[in-house]
């Protein structure tokens, strides 16, 4: 081969990784299980309620309100390699498969601390982390990410029950039982309590697109029932009640899609439930509804063997992907496709909804005794082993 043409063909090469690249955006991502918390960090004391990250930070919130960081190792030599043997004839598995579903690395622990939070929910802001606290907000600073400082509590006077934070933007709203309280997080470390409305009906979690806050409510309380409320929250200082759906099973997530359906995680039909690795199922079923009336969203269908507890919606190249404990599926228009199955990671016994996270490439679920990381796509380091694999291979040619 002469010089010109072992040049030619090494450009061709990069120009066609680069083209396969851009074509593949439009196809389904590569997920991978990049890290986990390793078996007996905490024994049984603790048991994990919402995960937010910061990569490479990661922090843990218990649902006894301890606060628990830790930090996500350095994978990309292994990154590199995986793409590199992938590339090549040769194998070293244990080395280049360290960091994925077959080897998650270790999140590595930093630190516990006890905070004011009542263990049920967490949300990080910019540089702010907030915690549900006994209907306020406890609000702590990560400017030094390893170390989080309580800065403010924030909220109605009276002591009140609160269950999940829901985010729209800047708008920020504490669910309990019996209220839905508005805060602005325009200054994160500075937040402003906005209002409180009092309704008494069992709200549990939810999501807004910053017009609607769609809030799922639990049949236990003496005027609660089992579906989504519609609130207008255009102006969130009065927040308006607007419609009611019903639903088969209490919901535990709620989110928008990238289409605008209105997606809603709910419980299994049965306590019991089993897996293994030749059958991976979801604990849990899926309600999709229409939102072409944003105040009144049609349901469409309810698709078994999704959903559940423990799931978080990621936004990854203006598509949505609803990941559960066990599957990832592409949530497109009111379509549900299964496109990864990994072997579930920790149980959801305590009955409530397990909060995840998604920061840019990263995702997290939160169980009972783990939290799982994922990465969407491929990494850098993954990416540029294949470019060295293939031209190794073409600098290897006669």
């Amino acid at each position: 081969m002469t010089p010109f043409t072992r040049y030619a063909l090494i450009a061709a090469i990069l120009y066609l990784t680069f083209s396969t690249t851009v074509v593949s955006a439009q196809a389904p991502p590569r997920i991978t299980k990049v890290a986990h918390l390793d078996d007996g960090i905490f024994g049984a004391d603790e048991t994990y309620r919402s995960v937010q990250l910061r990569i490479p930070w990661v922090y843990v919130l218990d649902r006894d309100g301890g606060l628990h960081t830790f930090k996500m190792r350095g994978n990309r030599l292994h990154e590199f390699a995986s793409g590199l043997m992938g590339s090549l004839p040769i194998k070293l598995h244990a080395w280049a498969n360290a960091g994925n579903d077959s080897s998650p690395s270790p999140l590595q622990f930093v630190n516990s601390i006890a905070t004011i939070g009542d263990g049920n929910d967490l949300e990080l802001i910019e540089n702010a982390l907030v915690l549900t606290s006994n209907g306020k907000l406890a609000v702590y600073s990560i400017d030094e990410p390893s170390d989080p400082k309580h800065i403010m509590n924030i909220g109605p006077n009276a002591k009140a029950d609160s269950q999940s934070i829901v985010r729209a933007g800047r708008q920020v709203f504490a669910l309990g039982k019996q209220t839905i309280s508005a805060f602005n997080f325009s200054i994160p470390l500075k937040p402003e309590y906005t209002s409180t409305s009092n309704n008494a009906r069992g709200n549990w979690n939810g999501c807004s697109d910053g017009k609607f806050l769609y809030v799922s409510e639990r049949a236990v309380e003496p005027n609660g029932r089992m579906g989504i409320a519609v609130y207008n929250v255009t102006d969130p200082k009065t927040i308006v009640y607007k419609h009611f759906i019903s639903t088969p099973r209490l919901a535990y997530h709620v989110f928008i899609n990238s289409d605008d359906y209105l997606v809603a995680c709910l419980d299994s039909k049965s306590r019991f439930h089993s897996v293994s690795s030749n059958n991976i199922t979801v604990a849990g079923s899926t309600s999709i509804f229409e939102t072409y009336d944003d105040a009144k969203p049609k349901l469409i269908s309810t698709v078994d063997g999704c959903g559940g507890r423990s799931s978080v919606a990621i936004n990854y190249k203006r598509k949505t992907i609803l990941l559960c404990n066990g599957i990832a599926f592409s949530s497109q228009s009111a379509k549900l496709d299964a496109r990864y199955k990994f072997f579930p990671d920790g149980h959801t016994l305590d009955g409530a909804p397990y909060g995840g996270d998604q920061y840019g490439q990263y995702a997290a679920l939160a169980t009972d005794n783990d939290i799982p990381v994922f990465r969407i796509g491929n990494s850098t380091s993954f990416r540029i082993g294949q470019q060295v694999g293939l031209l190794l291979k073409l600098l290897a040619l006669p």
